[in-house]
């Protein structure tokens, strides 16, 4: 399975209108703490058992951090064709 996790943050509070509307637009990512590997390990623990039995059927990872309106972490899971060790079609 594939998986793309989005991380939206708010955009700090002091900054000015310009700077806001510039992290708004995607100009300006966020770098700050927490990492985003830290939100995808989280991300991935919270889908277990619900979404997929385990995290260790997704082989595949999109991560991203940026700022947006309204903060939120966003996960979109997407089946992959399944593959023998062989790589034949199962």
């Amino acid at each position: 399975m594939r998986a793309e996790i989005v991380i939206d943050l708010p955009v700090p509070a002091s900054w000015s209108g310009t700077r806001h509307n510039a992290a708004l637009r995607g100009e300006i990512r966020p770098t700050t703490r927490p990492d985003a590997d830290n939100y995808c390990k989280s991300a991935m623990d919270a889908i277990n058992n619900i979404v997929v039995s385990d995290d260790s059927m997704i082989v595949d990872l999109v991560v991203s951090k940026r700022y947006a309106a309204v903060p939120q972490l966003a996960i979109t899971i997407t089946p992959l064709p399944a593959l023998t060790a062989q790589g034949r079609a199962a």
